[in-house]
C-alpha cells in the first residue's frame, strides 16, 4: 500500500533468482542486503522470478497427475498477498499513476474502517490462472502480515467464492522481532503442519526467519505487466511437488539460512551497546 502504513513495515529488497531450473540454482547473498539474492552472470541465468520470456499465461512445463493429489499428499503452499501477488493503493493517485495502470488487470474494494477508504489493486499478471490451478494441486494458505482492516476485503477480491485459500492468517497470526518486522511462523497453519510439504512464498526475505529452509523468495510486483513470475513460481512448485522433503532442495537453491544469520550478525554488530 502507498500513503498508508497498512501491511508490515520492513525491507523492501526483492529476491532475483534464477527459476527454469532448481538444480543450476544456488546464489550467494552479499552482506550489503539481507537475503538480496543477485543474477547469476549472464551465461549461467536462463530466466528470474521478475521477468522471463514465458507468457504469464503458460502452462507448468512438468506432467500433470491424471487426479489431483491427494489432500494428505499435498504441497501446502503459504502465500503472501502485498508486492507477492498485488500490489494496492489508496484512490487518488496521480493521473500519470492510473494511465501506467490501464495496461494491468485491476480490481478496488473499501477499507474495513469508520473512513472506508477506496483502494485500487493490480493484479499480478497471470495471478486468476495461477490461484486456479494451484489450488487443484496444492492446499494454498494467505498469509499475509497486514492488518485484518485491509486484509479481509482484499482476499474477498481474490477468493470471492473461498475456494481457493484453505486458511487466511493476517498481522495477528505473525511473530513481531526487533525492527518493525513481523515474521511468519508456519506452524500456526491450521492442522498438523508438516514443514517437510511445506514453503511460504513471499518477497520479504524477513518473513523467513522461523523456518528459512522452508522459503521461496520472490521479487516485488508493481505495476510490470510484463512480469511472469507466477508462471514460473507454478512451475518451481511443480518441480517440488514430488519431494518427500522440500527444505534439502529450497536450501541448495535460495541458501536463505545463511544469508538471514549475516543479516543477524550485522544487525547485532550494528545495535547500540548498552
Amino acid at each position: 500500500m502507498q500513503q498508508q502504513q497498512l501491511h508490515a513495515p520492513g525491507t523492501s529488497t526483492a529476491c532475483a533468482v534464477t527459476t527454469a531450473d532448481a538444480n543450476a540454482m544456488a546464489p550467494s547473498c552479499p552482506a550489503s542486503k539481507p537475503v538480496a539474492m543477485p543474477p547469476a552472470s549472464s551465461a549461467a541465468q536462463p530466466s528470474h522470478f521478475q521477468r522471463n520470456t514465458a507468457s504469464p499465461d503458460s502452462v507448468c512445463t512438468v506432467p500433470l497427475h491424471s487426479s489431483p493429489p491427494t489432500l494428505n499428499n499435498r504441497l501446502t503452499v503459504a502465500l503472501d498477498l502485498d508486492e507477492t501477488l498485488v500490489h494496492c493503493r489508496l484512490a487518488g493517485d496521480s493521473t500519470k499513476q492510473q494511465a501506467m495502470s490501464r495496461a494491468l488487470e485491476q480490481s478496488e474494494f473499501r477499507l474495513e474502517t469508520s473512513e472506508e477508504q477506496l483502494v485500487h489493486v493490480n493484479l499480478r499478471p497471470g495471478l486468476k490462472k495461477f490461484l486456479r490451478e494451484a489450488s487443484v494441486r496444492f492446499n494454498l494458505h494467505a498469509f499475509t502480515a497486514s492488518e485484518h482492516f485491509y486484509a479481509r476485503p482484499l482476499l474477498r477480491v481474490l477468493d470471492a467464492s473461498k475456494k481457493f485459500f484453505k486458511s487466511c492468517h493476517w498481522r495477528s497470526d505473525c511473530l513481531a522481532v526487533d525492527g518493525g518486522h513481523f515474521v511468519k511462523d508456519l506452524c500456526t497453519l491450521p492442522g498438523e503442519t508438516n514443514l517437510e510439504r511445506t514453503v511460504l512464498v513471499d518477497n520479504n526475505p524477513i518473513s523467513f526467519l522461523p523456518q528459512p529452509r522452508n522459503g521461496i523468495p520472490i521479487v516485488s510486483y508493481y505495476d510490470d505487466p510484463g512480469d511472469s513470475a507466477l508462471s514460473i513460481l507454478m512451475d518451481y512448485l511443480c518441480k517440488l511437488e514430488p519431494l518427500a522433503d522440500v527444505r534439502p532442495r529450497l536450501h541448495q537453491t535460495f541458501q536463505i539460512e545463511p544469508a538471514l544469520e549475516q543479516y543477524k550478525r550485522m544487525r547485532t554488530a550494528g545495535a547500540p551497546s548498552s
